[in-house]
């Protein structure tokens, strides 16, 4: 079963029309996730709970999406349009029904927050609402939760070649790093590395000295010196992406402020491998 029929399964269950990702310039990530590919121009993918899928892509990306989608099996129509107002009138019957879920989170600063649902634009929510007045449009979480919390054994393939992929570049990190280089150096030859099988998951993190003590540090010119080094990075490959960080020291002699805080954190993650589950 493919990720379209899943869905639809599940817009049955829950008795809705369809499931509608409008989509630009990459601001949902469940786009890329149902077609295979980045489509940057505005598009729209609706998965229908019966069975009529359509994807609306601009003419220039139509062919590819046609053939990533044939690729994995996926039976939709593909209908291409030229302009806004063209886009407007094809997708206006698509969603002229009365129960259709959009990518928008609920109780956002709650506990029981939905916020991975949450990428629709609001000024796009306003537009759909004014477009079909008498459409119910329901959060599509339940939809996105029974796709992505538990991952196929595909999924699981893939995630286990990318983290592999991405440890053994990180393994060459101290070949890699010298004294005196700087932080966005060392960036630029471990993405390098990331090209030639994937592309970077996110850009990497790289923190020399005491900028290793902030975990979201944004990289920068300085110079790698003696001490400890942060590096947070993450590679796709396929359809899955990894995210890894590891804390090096760079020259001889580690402290043993380091030394304890590496055997603490170690005999940590030991005991917590025992506790995972694949998928």
């Amino acid at each position: 079963m493919n990720k379209f029929e899943k869905a639809q399964q599940i817009l049955q269950d829950i008795n809705g029309d369809g499931w509608l990702i409008i989509c630009s310039e990459d601001n949902d990530i469940h786009s890329r996730y149902l077609l295979g590919v980045s489509s940057h121009a505005l598009h729209a993918i609706f998965i229908a709970a019966d069975g009529n899928h359509k994807v609306l892509p601009v003419v220039m990306e139509a062919n590819m999406v046609k053939n990533s989608l044939e690729k994995k099996g996926v039976d939709a129509e593909i209908i291409p349009f030229n302009s806004a107002k063209e886009f407007i009138e094809k997708l206006k019957p698509l969603i002229n029904k009365p129960k259709i879920a959009l990518d928008f989170g609920e109780n956002i600063f709650e506990e029981d927050t939905t916020s991975y649902a949450d990428y629709i634009p609001f000024g796009t929510h306003l537009a759909l609402q004014k477009l079909v007045p008498n459409t119910e449009f329901i959060s599509a979480a339940p939809i996105i939760y029974e796709l992505r919390s538990v991952k196929s054994p595909e999924e699981i393939k893939d995630l286990r070649n990318v983290c592999k992929a991405t440890i053994e570049l990180l393994e060459k990190i101290p070949d890699m790093t010298k004294v005196g280089m700087t932080e966005r150096e060392v960036m630029a030859k471990l993405e390098y590395e990331y090209a030639k099988v994937g592309k970077p998951a996110f850009p990497a993190i790289v923190g020399t000295g005491e900028h290793s003590a902030d975990p979201h540090h944004n990289t920068s010119n300085e110079k790698i010196k003696p001490g400890p080094l942060l590096i947070d990075t993450g590679m796709q490959i396929d359809e899955m992406c990894s995210d890894i960080t590891w804390t090096y020291w760079v020259g001889s002699n580690p402290s043993e402020e380091f030394i304890d805080a590496y055997n603490a954190l170690y005999e940590s993650k030991e005991i917590a491998n025992k506790y995972y589950t694949d998928g």
